[in-house]
């Protein structure tokens, strides 16, 4: 009974100590995740795996010697699973597994010469659940391989890109309750992209889309939870290719390296992995979990900024590829106490919303607030680049992922509408090599999937092997005359799935699948409002997508389907005006449906 007890305490206290950890790392109020189903699992774990040694004492009468390796189990368990890591053995998980297997070999030794362990090394495995944060949870995922491209006299660059960030709800955007100041005073020294687009409104497809200049049907990862892939090239290899110095910091898991976004990155500092800090739950455990009810593990933006500077301090003498994703302002909306907007209420009425006026002023305020704290962390950014002379030879590109639904059409969340709120992000540029541009507007409809080809051509760098489906902004920036492309973007979250394409102010959204029963919606009732079939609207005379004109225009809505489905049958390549017909280009244009 002994061992029985000993076995069972150390299970529960290991579940304890782990979930202490994890819920200082989640942005507050952690509360809000006592129900998520990724906890319960965990916790469940815990709960089957000390049962199970009970009822094995209990009911099997088994001997000492296997209580004795059931009580062993989790070091042992520790050490072992290093290895099975997809991109391979952590900096943390090194020293972790090293004495998990000491423990285990010194076990095995004392068991061997047939003397008893001594009582206090049963309870030594409980030190390993917190070594790993002792050790550092910084993580080096780097490229091997020849840098044949010689080290030239290229410009820095630094992506900041941010969750959840809405353009509408930044003064830059036209927003007046003073959520953004620094990045206000950013957009007037570059380049401002008035209708910018998410791939997919959903952080890792998008995140995808931003790396590597391809739809998600290029680079594979269409749900949060799915790896990125080495075969595919992103931002990060090309850069190292070049000699640049490549360094990230990200603030939420499912970014994290054990999913493949640390390749090609000579630092990569992922944050709230629950494999790699807290190794019983196991990486193939979290990730069949994630896949079902994904949990985005985060950190404040200020560690995260303050990991970003402490790497840049040690690289700002060499070209450098800086890479910062801030969780700020994800749900729950719960900023700091000392962030602050200037109040002054919801600014205009949402659009057929079954929540109540008192429900979205509390969500607005919240969310309006983490944008203000971002805001300001970012400040602190920007003031040190300006303190090291570094800001006038650095790229800087600032762009959040996708948009967030705050009441509107009965819902709060995002990934899975494609309407405005949800997939419509910022995308600000700002480089001193171009100070014709500063200030610039710009409000022809572009993609995040223009992003890498843009940057490349700012750094003066060849592109990737291979093509991508965006494009280089740089003659748009330069003034040439460009005609409308079209542009994409799908779902595929929760139930939903559905295409949606824009070609100048024209959208077109198709909806395929529908799940009535999703939670994010006021009321049942809402949810199974939502039809499948198609919607089209006018942006330039309606803006809030209020007016479905599907029977109204039924030649546009046909040319559109066309291109969408064109799109996913070809789709690897984006579409622009020229791969219309000439006299489908001169039509359009006679109905005045293209500029």
């Amino acid at each position: 009974m002994r061992w029985v007890l000993t076995g069972a305490a150390f299970w529960v206290l290991a579940a304890l100590v782990e979930l202490y950890f994890q819920w200082r790392l989640l942005s507050p109020p952690w509360v809000e995740y006592a129900g998520e189903p990724i906890v319960a699992a965990v916790l469940g774990l815990y709960a089957v795996a000390g049962a199970f040694v009970a009822a094995a004492a209990i009911f099997l009468g088994l001997s000492s010697r296997f209580l004795w390796w059931a009580a062993l189990f989790p070091p042992l368990y520790l050490a072992l699973t290093g290895p099975l890591l997809a991109q391979g053995p952590h900096l943390s998980f090194r020293g972790a597994m090293a004495v998990g297997l000491g423990i285990g070999g010194a076990a095995v030794a004392s068991r061997m010469l047939d003397r008893r362990l001594p009582s206090a090394l049963v309870w030594l495995p409980l030190l390993i659940v917190p070594l790993p944060l002792l050790l550092g949870a910084s993580s080096s995922q780097g490229l091997g391989g020849d840098n044949d491209v010689s080290r030239a006299a290229h410009p820095n660059l630094i992506l900041v890109t941010i969750d959840t960030l809405r353009p509408d709800h930044l003064g830059l955007g036209g927003y007046e309750r003073g959520t953004s100041p620094g990045l206000d005073s950013l957009a007037s020294e570059g380049i401002v992209f008035r209708q910018a687009y998410a791939s997919m409104p959903a952080t890792a497809p998008s995140m995808a889309t931003i790396m590597t200049g391809l739809y998600p049907s290029g680079h594979g990862v269409r749900r949060n939870g799915w790896s990125l892939t080495k075969e595919v090239p992103t931002l990060a290899y090309h850069l190292r290719h070049a000699r640049y110095a490549t360094g990230a910091a990200v603030s939420v898991a499912h970014l994290s390296s054990a999913y493949g976004w640390g390749g090609g990155f000579d630092w990569f500092h992922d944050q709230g992995t629950l494999d790699r800090l807290f190794p019983y739950s196991g990486l193939r455990l979290l990730r069949i979990l994630n896949r079902f009810a994904p949990l985005s593990y985060a950190c404040r933006a200020a560690t995260s900024v303050d990991r970003a500077v402490s790497w840049l301090d040690g690289v700002a003498d060499e070209p450098f590829f800086l890479w910062l994703h801030l969780w700020d302002p994800h749900y729950p909306y719960a900023p700091p106490e000392t962030t602050t907007a200037r109040r002054r209420g919801i600014q205009s009425p949402l659009r057929s919303s079954g929540f109540s006026y008192e429900q979205i002023s509390r969500w607005v305020d919240g969310y309006d607030g983490e944008v203000s704290y971002a805001d300001w962390e970012l400040g602190r950014l920007w003031s040190w680049l300006r303190a090291r002379d570094l800001a006038d030879r650095t790229v800087l590109a600032v762009i959040s992922d996708h948009g967030e639904s705050i009441g509107e059409r009965s819902y709060r969340g995002h990934s899975i509408l494609l309407y405005e709120e949800q997939i419509s992000v910022l995308f600000l540029i700002v480089s001193s090599l171009h100070p014709e541009a500063r200030g610039m507007v710009i409000t022809k409809p572009v993609s995040l999937v223009d992003l890498a080809p843009t940057l490349f051509d700012l750094l003066d760098l060849p592109r990737f092997d291979g093509e991508m489906d965006g494009v280089s902004l740089m003659p748009i920036i330069e003034g040439d005359e460009t005609h409308d492309r079209a542009l994409f973007a799908e779902t595929d979250m929760w139930g939903f799935r559905g295409a949606a394409v824009r070609l100048g102010p024209w959208k077109l959204i198709e909806r395929r699948a529908v799940n009535h029963h999703h939670h994010g919606f006021s009321s049942p009732a809402e949810a199974r409002a939502l039809v499948l079939g198609s919607e089209l609207y006018d942006l330039r005379n309606d803006p809030g997508e209020t007016h479905n004109l599907s029977d109204a225009q039924p030649e546009m809505a046909a040319t559109l389907q066309r291109l969408l489905r064109a799109h996913q049958q070809e789709s690897p390549r984006a579409f622009s005006s020229t791969q219309l017909t000439p006299a489908m280009v001169r039509q359009l244009r006679s109905l005045g449906y293209l500029e």
